[in-house]
């Protein structure tokens, strides 16, 4: 069987990962990990479910479209 047909998706995130999919840098990347982003750790190694990350992800985004909508309401 070739590479590409075994393909299995990944239902953990490293922070590696983490950073390039937010766009930080590894402190901050760590330190939403340890506040925020729910995680689990192997050891040293932290691993973030799939489908949390994309929750937490989720409602982020949820927070800053209503804040962004109370602030244009404030304006109006």
């Amino acid at each position: 069987m070739k590479e590409k047909d075994c393909q299995i998706e990944r239902q953990y995130y490293s922070r590696k990962d983490i950073e390039r999919m937010i766009g930080c840098g590894t402190s901050k990347a760590y330190e939403l990990i340890r506040n925020e982003i729910p995680h689990i750790r192997l050891g040293k190694k932290i691993l973030v479910p799939k489908e949390e990350f994309e929750k937490w992800q989720a409602e982020k985004n949820l927070m800053a479209r209503t804040a962004k909508a109370d602030i244009e309401g404030e304006t109006s």
